[in-house]
């Protein structure tokens, strides 16, 4: 009937399941966070270096400013891939 001086291992047990869960938990968030990082994500000079198609276009493009030229330009111009553009725009705000 001397129960004070036994000693149980039964919390030594879930202290060592806890701190092992707590671990297994910061190693998957560290790694986690790791491969968001290691994604590369474009500086500003990157995007204004990088050759954009629709800008190039529009470029080749007249600079007068007769009602006939502004016309044929406006006929020329590629409007194809506006609207998933604007979407894409609707989406950010």
């Amino acid at each position: 009937m001397n129960t004070q001086n036994q000693s149980s291992i039964g919390p030594y047990a879930g202290l060592f399941i806890i701190i092992m869960v707590m671990l297994v938990g910061a190693v998957y968030f560290i790694n986690t966070t790791k491969s968001t990082i290691q994604e590369k994500e474009l500086t500003s000079d990157e995007i204004r270096q990088s050759i954009d198609p629709q800008t190039e276009s529009l470029k080749s493009l007249g600079t007068s400013d007769e009602i006939e030229s502004i016309a044929d330009d406006a006929n020329l111009t590629d409007t194809e891939n506006l609207l998933p553009e604007l979407a894409n725009i609707e989406k950010g705000l």
